[in-house]
């Protein structure tokens, strides 16, 4: 799985390096290790860490939330959904 993640990922930075430096683009990432009936995970906030950091060298906006809970990601989501129509690209993680 972690495989198949990463040749998308990859996919999507290269799509998105295709589009002018002007263009508008941005991001939300979120990795959560601690969820409330779940394992706790090792390496999910690590891992969106290091994609919002390869997505704003790209050029993205990057909203970037971690560790969070169902309200906060739904105010994540208002806060993504407010600059995604004005953008040439979006993309969540």
């Amino acid at each position: 799985m972690s495989r198949f993640v990463s040749v998308w990922f990859a996919v999507i930075v290269l799509v998105a390096s295709t589009f002018p430096a002007w263009a508008e683009k941005v991001a939300l990432v979120v990795g959560n290790n601690a969820y409330q009936h779940a394992p706790v995970l090792q390496n999910a906030v690590n891992d969106a860490q290091g994609v919002a950091l390869v997505l704003r060298k790209s050029g993205f906006t990057v909203i970037e939330k971690y560790d969070v809970d169902s309200t906060q990601l739904n105010a994540a989501m208002d806060e993504f959904s407010k600059l995604a129509p004005g953008a040439d690209i979006g993309v969540i993680y």
